[in-house]
């Protein structure tokens, strides 16, 4: 705890003989460095990298090109909406991930999730 202490992760108050630690750095901070640090060393700092590259590495199997209602659940019995990764793309478009922007190849974050049959996903976009 003192290690934790003198990093700062940990705030100190004496009580008595004892002391009451508490949180030293706000949840959203805590969750936020292991991102930043992920998106700076991997993408270079850019979230709309990581999503073009979320996209466009993944093909489409057959669960991900159904039609049907995304709340029909799957054989599985998850809904058709969790089998995509729309909580990255969530996230990242709220870290400020422009789906307008195009890869090496000239393709948007849409026209991605669109090819790949990832109607969830395309729904967050536009």
């Amino acid at each position: 705890m003192q290690v934790m202490l003198e990093r700062g992760f940990l705030d100190r108050e004496q009580q008595g003989r004892g002391h009451l630690y508490t949180a030293g750095i706000a949840r959203e901070d805590t969750q936020d460095r292991p991102l930043d640090g992920f998106l700076q060393g991997t993408f270079g700092g850019s979230a709309k990298g990581l999503v073009m590259r979320a996209l466009g590495n993944h093909k489409a199997s057959g669960r991900h090109r159904r039609t049907e209602s995304p709340d029909r659940p799957d054989r599985k019995g998850r809904k058709t909406s969790e089998q995509g990764s729309v909580l990255p793309v969530r996230l990242l478009l709220a870290a400020g991930a422009d789906p307008d922007q195009v890869n090496s190849e000239g393709l948007t974050a849409r026209e991605l999730a669109r090819a790949a049959g990832h109607d969830d996903i395309l729904r967050l976009l536009t």
